[in-house]
Parts: C-alpha cells; sequence; structure tokens
C-alpha cells in the first residue's frame, strides 16, 4: 500500500503549518468549551475526542492525499459459438422430420448452455458457410439459411488467430469439404475447441446427381451428349426417372435403375434454342431420402445456329494450306472444306457448285485473279458481291488483285495503279494501334493477345509488298483499311530497306475482308520450335477468324468469366476490357462492380488488376446457388462511361452432395488436439461445467482518493453533529 500527498512543496509547507495553527485552535477551543462544565469527566473525554478526530480528518485532508495498492483479478473469458450453416445442415436429421440445423439448435437452447456459459463468460456468435461470419446475437445465427460449403478448415485457421477467446464450440455434421483437414490445423488453436455433432453417421438413404460432364457449347439441332453421374445409397434395385429441361421446358426423360451404388446415365441432347440456354437435370426423389437438394443439377450451355463453316480455295497445294488443314481439323466448333485450282485430284478440284454452298468465312490462297478463265473470274464475283460471308486473302507467289471489280472492291485496300511483288525476306510482324488491331489482339477478355507477346515471336519468311506501275516500291499507306500488322525488311533485290502492311482488315457491315500478304506467313514449324512463344500464330490466327465470323458490331468494352457454371465455394475470375468505342484504352477507369442474384444485388469491392494497357482482372467467390448476373460499369478520367454484364449459375457444391453422413471423426479429432470435448445432443447440458471457469489474471492497481470521496465528507458531518447533538442534549454550552 502506498501514501502519496498529491500537493507541491510550498503548498505542503503552507498546508502544514495551516494544519498546526488549526489544531492548536482546537485544542485551546476544546479546553476553553468544557472548563466550566460540571458533567462527568467521560462524557467530556468522549465529546473532546469527536471533536479532535473530526478536525484532524479535515487537516489531513487539505493535503489531497491518495492512497494505492496491486491486487490481482481474474478476467472475464470470451466463448465464441459457431453454428455450420452449410447446405448439409438442411438434411433431415435422423431423429424425424427436423433438418440436423434446427435439431442441433434445438438442442442448444433446450441445455441453456448459452445462458449458463454467459453468467462466466462474454458470448460471441458466428455461423460458418465457408467463411467464418459474425452475428451479433443467438438469434441471428439461427436464422441464417443453410447454403454453401462446410469449409470447418476456414474456421479453425480463424480460430487461430484469436488469443481473446477461452474456449469455442463448433455445430456441425463434420462433412468438411475444404482442401485441407481440420485436425492438422487445431493443433496450433491455443484454447480449447468443443464440438456438438449432428446427423446421421451411418445408413442414410439419399440418391443425388453428383456430377454432370456436358458440351460448354453446343449447335442447334445438332445431337450431343450429357453424361450424367448418379448415386444411391439404401435403394437397391430401386427405379426412378432423370428429367432434362431446356429453359424450364422438359426435353427428355430418362429411366434409372439403382443395380449399382453409382453409375453414368448418358442423357441425349439436341438444343432447340439459341444463345446461352439454361438445362436443368432432375433425378426423380425417392421415399425418405434425406434431402432432394442434390437431385437438381442446372448449367449452361453456349448454344449457335451453326458450326463456323470456312471453305477454303487455295490456287495449289502448299505448306500455307497444310498449316490451315491441321488448324482447322483440331477445332471441334468448325466445319472445314477445301478445294484447289490445280490439282491432279478430281475431287479436291473446285467447280463452280462449290461457291454455291453456304459457308460464313472464304479463304482465297495465293490466286492470281487476273489469270482465271472467263467463268470461274465471273462466279468468284458474284459470290464476292453478294457478301453473305467475310473474305480471308492469303499471299504467296502468284497473288494477283485487279485494279477494279468485285474482287479488287472485296481487297481489304485499293490496288489502284498498283500490284504485288513476292519477295523471301525474313522479317518479324509488329501490331499497330489501329481500330480493327485493336479488334483482333483484343477480340476478347479472354482471347486477348497481350503487348509483351510480341517481344519473342518467330521470324516469318516470304512477303507481298506492293509495287506502284512504274515498278518503283510503294511508300505510301493503302487507303480504306486498317492495317493490323505491318513489317520492315530488306528487299534483296534492291538492297535497301522496305515498309509494307503484312495484315490488314476492313470492317464494313456484312462485309468484313482481311488479306494476309505473305507465303508460309503461318506455317514456320522450325522457327517455331525454337521460340518460348511457339503457339502465338496459332492464337493470332483464332482470333482473327472469330473476328471474320462476327457479324454484329464488335463492343469495345466487354467483360467475360473465365466460365459459366461454378460449384459453391470456387472462384470466379472476370476479365475486363475497359476501351472506348474507338478501341482506345479508358484512361484510369474507376469500376463499380454489382452482384445480381435474382431480385437482390449488392455492390462489391474485389481487388481490380491492371494486366495490360485497357485489360483488367478481378475475382470472387461464388455463393449462394442459382442464376447469377455480374456487372461492371467503367468511369474514366475524361469522363467516359461504360457498362457490361455476364451471367453464369452457381450450383450446390459437389463434395457437399458426395456424402450425406455425418462425420463424427473430424469432430472428435478437432476436439482432441484443442483439449476440449466432442458432444452429442443428449448430453451437451454440460458443456458449462466443463470449459474454463476464468480467463487471464492481471493485477489491478486500486487508488482511493478522500478528498474526492463524498463518504469521507459524510463521516466528517456525522462525527460533527453528533458532537453537536451531544453537548446540546447533555446540557452543554
Amino acid at each position: 500500500m502506498n501514501l502519496k500527498i498529491l500537493t507541491g512543496s510550498y503548498e505542503t509547507y503552507i498546508f502544514t503549518a495551516a494544519a498546526l495553527l488549526l489544531f492548536g485552535a482546537i485544542v485551546y477551543w476544546h479546553n476553553a468549551s468544557f472548563t466550566k462544565s460540571s458533567k462527568t469527566r467521560p462524557l467530556v473525554l468522549f465529546l473532546k475526542t469527536l471533536r479532535t478526530i473530526a478536525f484532524l480528518t479535515i487537516a489531513f485532508l487539505s493535503f489531497n492525499p491518495s492512497i494505492s495498492y496491486d491486487k490481482l483479478e481474474s478476467e472475464k473469458g470470451s466463448f465464441l459459438f459457431i453454428f455450420d450453416t452449410s447446405l448439409s445442415m438442411s438434411f433431415l436429421d435422423s431423429e424425424g422430420g427436423a433438418g440436423r440445423f434446427e435439431s442441433a439448435a434445438d438442442a442448444v437452447k433446450n441445455s441453456r448452455a448459452v445462458e449458463k456459459i454467459a453468467e462466466a463468460h462474454n458470448v460471441e456468435f458466428s455461423t460458418m458457410a465457408g467463411e467464418l461470419t459474425p452475428a451479433k446475437d443467438l438469434g441471428e445465427a439461427l436464422k441464417t439459411v443453410p447454403g454453401g460449403a462446410t469449409d470447418i478448415s476456414a474456421a479453425i485457421g480463424a480460430l487461430m488467430q484469436r488469443s481473446d477467446i477461452t474456449g469455442a464450440l463448433i455445430v456441425s455434421d463434420g462433412r468438411n469439404t475444404g482442401e485441407i483437414p481440420p485436425e492438422s490445423l487445431a493443433k496450433y488453436v491455443k484454447f480449447p475447441v468443443f464440438t456438438l455433432g449432428t446427423g446421421a453417421a451411418s445408413s442414410v438413404k439419399d440418391t443425388a446427381i453428383t456430377n454432370v460432364s456436358y458440351p460448354k457449347n453446343a449447335y442447334l439441332n445438332e445431337a450431343a451428349e450429357i453424361g450424367a453421374d448418379i448415386a444411391g445409397n439404401g435403394y437397391p434395385g430401386a427405379k426412378t426417372v432423370l428429367t432434362l429441361k431446356e429453359n424450364g421446358e422438359v426435353k427428355s426423360r430418362t429411366p434409372v435403375s439403382f443395380d449399382a451404388a453409382r453409375r453414368q446415365i448418358k442423357v441425349p441432347l439436341k438444343p432447340s434454342k439459341a444463345g446461352l440456354v439454361k438445362y436443368e437435370l432432375t433425378l426423380a426423389p425417392l421415399e425418405g431420402e434425406i434431402t432432394d437438394q442434390n437431385n437438381v443439377f442446372a448449367f449452361y450451355i453456349n448454344v449457335t445456329e451453326h458450326k463456323i463453316r470456312i471453305l477454303a480455295v487455295q490456287n495449289a497445294p502448299d505448306a500455307d494450306f497444310s498449316y490451315l488443314l491441321k488448324f482447322f481439323a483440331s477445332g471441334r466448333d468448325i466445319k472445314f472444306s477445301y478445294k484447289f485450282l490445280k490439282t491432279p485430284n478430281d475431287k479436291l478440284l473446285l467447280k463452280q457448285a462449290d461457291l454455291d454452298a453456304g459457308f460464313d468465312i472464304l479463304i482465297l490462297g495465293n490466286i492470281d485473279f487476273t489469270k482465271l478463265e472467263t467463268a470461274m473470274l465471273k462466279k468468284f464475283e458474284s459470290v464476292l458481291d453478294a457478301g453473305n460471308s467475310s473474305v480471308l486473302f492469303t499471299g504467296g507467289p502468284d497473288l494477283a488483285i485487279p485494279s477494279e471489280g468485285p474482287v479488287a472492291a472485296r481487297f481489304p485496300f485499293d490496288m489502284s495503279g498498283r500490284s504485288f511483288a513476292y519477295e523471301p525476306a525474313r522479317y518479324r510482324p509488329a501490331a499497330n494501334n489501329g481500330a480493327a488491331a485493336a479488334q483482333i489482339t483484343k477480340l476478347s477478355p479472354i482471347a486477348k493477345i497481350n503487348s509483351y507477346m510480341w517481344n519473342d515471336i518467330p521470324e516469318l519468311c516470304g512477303v507481298n509488298y506492293l509495287k506502284n506501275s512504274d515498278g518503283s516500291d510503294a511508300s505510301e499507306v493503302p487507303r480504306g483499311s486498317d492495317i493490323v500488322l505491318s513489317a520492315n525488311f530488306i528487299c534483296p533485290n534492291s538492297r535497301r530497306a522496305v515498309d509494307t502492311p503484312i495484315l490488314a482488315a476492313r470492317n464494313a457491315p456484312g462485309r468484313k475482308s482481311a488479306a494476309i500478304l505473305g507465303g508460309s506467313f503461318w506455317f514456320l514449324k522450325a522457327g517455331q520450335l525454337f521460340s518460348k512463344n511457339s503457339a502465338f500464330y496459332d492464337k493470332f490466327f483464332s482470333n482473327l477468324i472469330l473476328w471474320l465470323y462476327s457479324k454484329e458490331d464488335y463492343r469495345a468494352f466487354k467483360i467475360e468469366t473465365d466460365r459459366a457454371n461454378y460449384y459453391e465455394g470456387e472462384r470466379v475470375f472476370v476479365s475486363v476490357n475497359a476501351r472506348n468505342r474507338d478501341f482506345s484504352p479508358m484512361a484510369n477507369p474507376s469500376f463499380t462492380i454489382t452482384l445480381g442474384r435474382g431480385e437482390k444485388s449488392e455492390i462489391i469491392k474485389p481487388q481490380v488488376s491492371m494486366i495490360d494497357a485497357g485489360y483488367y482482372e478481378f475475382s470472387f467467390t461464388a455463393k449462394n446457388s442459382g442464376e447469377q448476373e455480374i456487372t461492371v460499369a467503367a468511369d474514366d478520367s475524361g469522363g467516359k462511361k461504360e457498362s457490361m454484364a455476364a451471367r453464369f449459375i452457381v450450383l450446390n457444391s459437389s463434395k457437399e452432395m458426395l456424402d450425406c453422413t455425418a462425420d463424427y471423426d473430424c469432430l472428435k479429432k478437432i476436439s482432441e488436439k484443442t483439449g476440449g470435448k466432442f458432444y452429442e445432443k443428449d448430453n451437451i447440458a454440460s458443456l458449462a461445467a466443463d470449459i474454463p471457469k476464468r480467463g487471464a489474471e492481471r493485477s489491478v492497481t486500486i487508488t482511493f482518493k478522500p478528498f474526492e470521496n463524498g463518504a469521507v465528507f459524510g463521516l466528517i458531518l456525522v462525527l460533527l453533529c453528533l458532537e453537536w447533538a451531544v453537548r446540546r442534549y447533555s446540557g452543554f454550552e
């Protein structure tokens, strides 16, 4: 115990002198008051003592003293209740019609565990479905609708960060869907974790669609197939039906017999609607199933009217055509046919009727249109003039374009007064910054070609460059087109540098055209073998084909998700092409990102990263099964605004549905590693007696200041009043 005087040194002297004078005056006053008294001496002594104590106390308080001492106190601990609100907690409990979550909540409420623990602890509540979410009270936690994955590992990871908790209770079925075993993390938690198991650990009756394989793209009225993995527990030999719906309309019903616990069912698919179409497989539930939520599987398929139809007409078989044949053969979304102007194989020789077949892209390779037979030239002119397809001209030693007529009109740039010369020169193409270049290289966020990809591309060989009518090299940029790629090379004949277009494009409504001005441009396997960017030209050529195929005006601002279907808990990766209508990158755009689920929407704030000029990426976690839409609105520093949305669907977690039994062993291991205890619903009432009684001890300094305490002054007043009352009652003056 410490006694301190809180005044300064001069004040101490002054108050000491004043106190001594006051004390002397009191003594004199006492003697004077009782000199003539005839009362008994004990009474007089008592009255003098009361008065002396009162005035000495006043004198002592004038120094403003403080009394302090140290005391050990126990902190009130915090106890955390964690309720598993994942989808599996909605499954029926083994004890009747109630769900696992409902029956566990009733057990906690009936045991009055929360009230008992709250007497000695601060009580906190959280829910767990993919991540730990705080709840303000028990009522809010219990109102949560089960949904999402049971990632117990993530909850244990969050508990590892808490050092202010006395203990925790996890209420769960123990069916962990996380990648890391929870017990491997539990040993790092610094307080006991108690667990309450709910749900049947064996003999569960359930049928489920555990997985579905389906094509991402399909074609209108073209047969395809869907594979559904079906599991059945507790129903040997039972029969049910698997129904396929297209945008809510029933398309087929396939019988299913549970001759084995797991089997795959093939479901025929023949799309009747185009666009992003929603399909839904439903397995008719059987009586007594623990849940029917895993009997439905919904997904999107992008349905187009037909494959990309491409007709290639080549002057003669060569290396360029060999590349085209191999490239298109690997594309399941392309229907590729080809003919030649010169070939000994009569079946492959071009006939005029071949040009009447419907196609989306016409590739004309290394053709000298000035030397074609009149009838064939007119047929080409008729097809090109009709404008029903896009056209890709490819170069080579024989390429020649007339200066006028339908062929010249469809060529990407004006050939008046010019012709092509061919040189087997070596060069590397460089990308230009025009609108067409941006459209093709940034065709979509997924099919982007970033600027760094040009740093290490294979060297090419063979180029068609422009000559004027007098034989001189043409130096002016061709009119009427966008130059996507250009190159600088040394002309072998003149030994001087020549700048020439390599890829030109023109985007007229419904009449897109492009020209690759070089032989062996896309077929340099020897060069590609030694390049770390060996697939670069394949990707570029894919973008060029898709650009030619697109019939609608290309959107400069576009967002894409990495796929159309996700499971709950998976990351949704979103790519954004933030470009203005002229395809220039938006300047320092700020993004507002909205996630819509049915009639509800919320603004989310993920970390948006700039990958390249005008190209950004972000990601977020898929939650809450159902159809969803992500909308991105951008405002740049110049006041320009753009926005677009992308749809996707979130499916119930497949891991959550694979095994519907409770896993009590997982919960027991968590409690064992942390020094806690595992409970079932019938013995949870003992929880309050098993948890630590108090929190950590701490030293607390207690300070008492009599001068600031009203009770002290009250005591002095009582003493003085008592002395006065006794004197009056005893007959003193």
